[in-house]
C-alpha cells in the first residue's frame, strides 16, 4: 500500500528558472497517444522580434528576482519547422545565458543538426515507435553527441503496441557512441493504462545510462533529483513517474512553486500552469504575446495554491510543494 505523501523536492537549485514554452501545433507526426492539440496545425509560428522582446523582459524580471540559471525549454508541435528555431536558440544563448533544450522528434535531415545543434544545451528526442526511422534517429543522435550536447532519447511506450516500443529501445542501443536511452510513460485523458508488468518495467525508466563524461555534463546543467516525504516524515528518493503511477498526482489545495521556479507559455502565448491555473496568486492571465508585454508584466513572483482535482503535466507534478495542513485548536 503507497503511505500518504505531504512534499515533494526536485533537487532545483533556487537560482534556477525553468520555462517550458509550447511552440504552436505544427507537426509533421499525427500520433494517436498526443496530448490534444498539439498536432492539429492551428496555430503556426510567432514573431521572432516579439518574442525576443517579450520573452527578455520576463527572463529580466525574474533575474532581478534572484534566478540566475536559466532553462529555456521548447516544447510543440515540432519546434524545428519553424524557420527561425536557430536564430531564437542563438539569441537567448547569447543575450541571456540560457540553457536552451528542446523536446523534438529527431525527424529533421542530418544536415540540419549539423547546422543548429550547436545552439542547444539539452536536447529531448522523443521517439514514436509508428513514426520514427529508427536508423535516421541514430544519426542524429550521435551528430548531436558529437557535438558535445547533451542528448536523451526517450521512448514514448504505447501500451497498445508495447512490443514494437521494446524493439525501438534496442535498436537504440546499437549506437556505440553512449547517449541516455530511457522509457517514458503516457496517459490518455489523466489515465494510466498499463499492466502491472509493464508499470515494474516502468518504474526503473533508464535502459541505458550514458558515457560517464557525458552523464557529468547533464548533471552539470540539470541535477534534478526526486524525493517524496510521508506523513511519517520519512522521505524517499523516487523517479519522476513513481506519482502518476502510483496515482499520487493530486495535489489541490497544495502550495506549488510553479510561477517561482518553473513557468509554461501555452501555444496561445499565456502564461500560466499546464492545467489553465494563473499564476502568481493572481487572477488575471499576462500572455507573452501583448504588444505592451514590457509594461504591464510585473507580478510579484509568489508560489501558487493548486486549485485542481488532478496534475498531468511531469513538469508541474514534479514540482516542489508541500501539502498545507490546517491545524484545528480545539478549546
Amino acid at each position: 500500500m503507497t503511505k500518504n505523501i505531504i512534499a515533494v523536492d526536485n533537487g532545483l537549485s533556487n537560482d534556477t528558472l525553468k520555462i517550458e514554452y509550447v511552440f504552436g501545433n505544427v507537426c509533421n507526426y499525427k500520433c494517436w497517444y498526443c496530448f490534444p492539440g498539439s498536432n492539429e496545425g492551428t496555430h503556426r509560428w510567432p514573431d521572432i522580434e516579439l518574442i525576443k522582446r517579450n520573452l527578455g523582459h520576463l527572463i529580466k524580471q525574474y533575474i532581478r528576482y534572484g534566478k540566475k540559471k536559466i532553462q529555456l525549454n521548447i516544447i510543440g508541435g515540432e519546434p524545428t519547422m519553424w524557420p527561425k528555431l536557430g536564430d531564437f536558440a542563438e539569441y537567448f544563448f547569447k543575450e541571456f545565458g540560457c540553457l536552451v533544450s528542446m523536446s523534438t522528434n529527431g525527424s529533421r535531415t542530418l544536415r540540419w543538426w549539423e547546422e543548429n545543434a550547436k545552439y542547444f544545451g539539452y536536447i529531448d528526442l522523443s521517439v514514436h515507435h509508428d513514426e520514427a526511422k529508427l536508423n535516421h534517429l541514430i544519426d542524429v543522435a550521435d551528430c548531436v553527441y558529437d557535438q558535445n550536447v547533451y542528448l536523451a532519447a526517450k521512448v514514448l511506450m504505447d501500451f497498445k503496441n508495447w512490443d514494437h516500443c521494446i524493439t525501438a529501445i534496442e535498436t537504440l542501443k546499437t549506437s556505440k557512441r553512449k547517449w541516455y536511452i530511457a522509457a517514458k510513460d503516457i496517459h490518455i485523458n489523466g489515465q494510466w493504462f498499463y499492466t502491472p508488468e509493464q508499470k515494474e518495467f516502468l518504474s526503473k525508466p533508464v535502459k541505458r545510462y550514458p558515457e560517464i563524461n557525458h552523464f557529468l555534463k547533464n548533471y552539470k546543467i540539470d541535477n534534478t533529483r526526486y524525493s517524496v516525504t510521508f506523513e511519517d516524515g520519512v522521505s524517499q528518493k523516487v523517479p519522476s513517474c513513481y506519482f502518476a503511477l502510483n496515482n499520487l498526482n493530486h495535489f489541490k489545495g497544495w502550495e506549488c512553486t510553479a510561477g517561482v521556479d518553473w513557468l509554461h507559455i501555452s501555444r496561445e502565448g499565456d502564461i500560466l500552469c499546464t492545467m489553465m491555473q494563473p499564476l502568481y496568486q493572481e487572477e488575471k492571465i499576462y500572455n507573452i504575446y501583448q504588444t505592451d508585454f514590457t509594461e504591464v508584466f510585473n507580478p510579484t513572483i509568489a508560489p501558487v495554491i493548486c486549485t485542481k482535482d488532478d496534475c498531468f503535466c511531469n513538469a508541474e507534478i514534479t514540482l516542489k510543494k508541500r501539502k498545507i495542513i490546517s491545524i484545528v485548536q480545539q478549546t
